[in-house]
């Protein structure tokens, strides 16, 4: 008896499973039956405009519209089945590839990965108040989250070779600087402590690597290159500097 597997609930059925339909591979729909009649269901009767939920057909959860992927094509601005759904039937549909169908997916991934993170980056600039209000609402849903990265910052600072930063130092720092941004060169409420060569990228937690910041500047320059040229050698004999004026010049 030959069978078929439901692109729904994943289940090997026997073709009498499956609705007969002209254009499929095999002559019947991509769904079983039942996962049709569950999809059919769903879509007429499930008032999604009012409760602003959404049953997804694969995983017959009832779900929040935010669990879906957006498509605009759809009546209700979402995809058809929610987004764990979506990743799991994207995971199926790799693996059953064959191994050249798979080579020309990384090869197209690869040729279109740097238009696709100029869009993002271009996306991004253009955006700011909404990627502030996403990091906002995300770190309120999801604490455990900061927790892990200061975790992960921990371990990254005790398997430094140099780390002998000592308070007395960072505050004559502070004062070499006039308690001023190194890169901007204004006064902030809070200055952080800004590696020139980053952490990730090997750099060391002592006093010829650390330059007062305010968090813009340190947001702006991230794991790159300082912004403007600094003399780190000189931050802890350098006198304090008169107001307008950076060590560096």
């Amino acid at each position: 008896m030959q069978s078929k597997q439901c692109t729904d609930c994943l289940l090997l059925l026997p073709l009498e499973s499956f609705h007969k339909h002209p254009h499929g591979k095999d002559g019947r729909r991509p769904q079983c039956k039942e996962c049709r009649s569950i999809r059919r269901g769903t879509r007429r009767r499930w008032p999604v405009g009012e409760t602003g939920t959404k049953p997804c057909p694969r995983c017959r959860k009832v779900l929040p519209l935010s669990s879906y992927h957006k498509d605009i094509r759809r009546r209700f601005g979402v995809d058809m089945i929610c987004k764990e759904c979506k990743k799991a039937k994207d995971h199926l549909k790799f693996i059953n590839m064959s191994e050249e169908q798979k080579e020309k997916k990384r090869t197209q991934t690869r040729a279109n990965h740097p238009k696709y993170r100029a869009k993002i980056r271009e996306w991004w600039r253009n955006n700011p108040q909404k990627i502030k209000e996403y990091n906002t609402r995300n770190r309120a849903n999801h604490p455990e989250y900061d927790a892990k990265k200061q975790i992960n910052r921990k371990e990254k600072f005790t398997e430094m070779e140099i780390n002998d930063l000592s308070h007395e130092q960072w505050l004559e720092i502070l004062q070499a600087y006039g308690m001023r941004c190194a890169y901007c060169d204004k006064k902030a409420k809070k200055l952080t402590k800004d590696h020139i060569v980053s952490v990730s990228k090997g750099g060391n937690h002592t006093y010829t690597n650390i330059v007062p910041c305010c968090r813009s500047c340190n947001s702006k320059k991230h794991t790159g290159p300082p912004l403007r040229q600094v003399q780190p050698l000189l931050l802890t004999i350098a006198p304090a500097r008169k107001k307008g004026k950076s060590p560096s010049s």
